[in-house]
């Protein structure tokens, strides 16, 4: 239920993300996405399809930890290599600006994190939280899109929004109360 609401705003609001956006801000940002949606696929070796099957809850918590731990190291390499600028105009024919660089970064790693703890609050059975999340943070991101492009911010207002929304669904996950966030390495060698 909350992907169709969130699937008819967006449609709603399509007709004035035109207007505001170039094709070229949306074809850069769909190549972004595609460098995003891969990393969160290769980023993590799998592991968060691992938390949802783990039969002990304490095993999913270091799971997770060992997931978020295996994107932030995959964010950072990334982010690295991702800084030498002819890597971005051979693979992508993009020039690419340190401005964009770390608004990139942060929805990377950040969606490789959330990817994470949605795959725990899936174990969990957090349908509900789940499903207002996807709700809130969608709209959150089609209104930071909406107002950072009637602010020109072209390109930047695109990134933005989903980091935003990347953002605000790690903060709501975060609080929901099932949701304990300390982990100790020592359960890992238990696995």
């Amino acid at each position: 239920s909350g992907s169709i609401i969130l699937q008819i705003i967006s449609i709603c609001c399509q007709p004035f993300l035109t207007r505001l956006y170039t094709p070229q801000d949306y074809g850069v940002f769909s190549v972004m996405q595609s460098v995003v949606a891969i990393y969160c696929v290769v980023g993590g070796l799998c592991y968060d399809r691992v938390i949802v099957i783990t039969k002990y809850r304490t095993h999913a918590r270091a799971i997770l930890q060992l997931t978020m731990f295996l994107y932030l190291i995959c964010g950072g390499f990334l982010s690295i290599l991702l800084l030498i600028p002819s890597i971005w105009y051979t693979l992508f024919n993009l020039d690419f600006t340190f401005q964009l660089w770390w608004i990139f970064i942060v929805w990377l790693i950040c969606s490789g994190l959330l990817v994470g703890i949605v795959a725990f609050h899936n174990r969990e059975g957090n349908f509900n939280e789940l499903s207002i999340r996807q709700v809130k943070s969608g709209i959150t991101s089609l209104i930071t899109q909406l107002v950072f492009g009637s602010l020109k911010f072209s390109l930047v207002g695109l990134m933005a929004g989903v980091v935003f929304n990347v953002l605000y669904s790690i903060k709501l996950l975060y609080q929901v109360k099932y949701f304990n966030c300390s982990y100790k390495f020592n359960v890992l060698k238990s696995i």
